[in-house]
């Protein structure tokens, strides 16, 4: 994928905002997903709030991509996911090299 170095730093902003989010006032959604993946320094890479169920993409510190869902406040699914959703989603690519920035 070929993003503009505006659309690079426009996706870099949105996952620096939801991680930030994420670690700081979405309580809830870690306690959920802290029963199934170690979130401690992940980034949330992409995140839907639906009026049925939450979905998001999450990268763990170990480079471990996942997919989620939560419905009704459980975890609905988790997937383990391949790095080819980078294709889909544009910003797994920019939270991969944040996450190579950080450490």
């Amino acid at each position: 994928m070929n993003l503009s170095d505006q659309g690079i730093e426009l996706y870099k902003q949105e996952v620096c905002e939801l991680t930030s989010l994420f670690h700081s006032e979405w309580k809830e959604m870690r306690n959920i997903l802290t029963k199934k993946i170690d979130v401690e320094d992940s980034l949330l890479c992409f995140f839907v709030e639906g009026v049925e169920d939450d979905y998001g993409i999450i990268l763990t510190k170990d480079n471990e991509l996942y997919e989620f869902e939560i419905m009704d406040g459980k975890l609905n699914n988790i997937v383990k996911q391949k790095k080819a959703i980078r294709t889909e989603v544009p910003q797994v690519d920019v939270a991969l090299q944040l996450q190579k920035e950080k450490f």
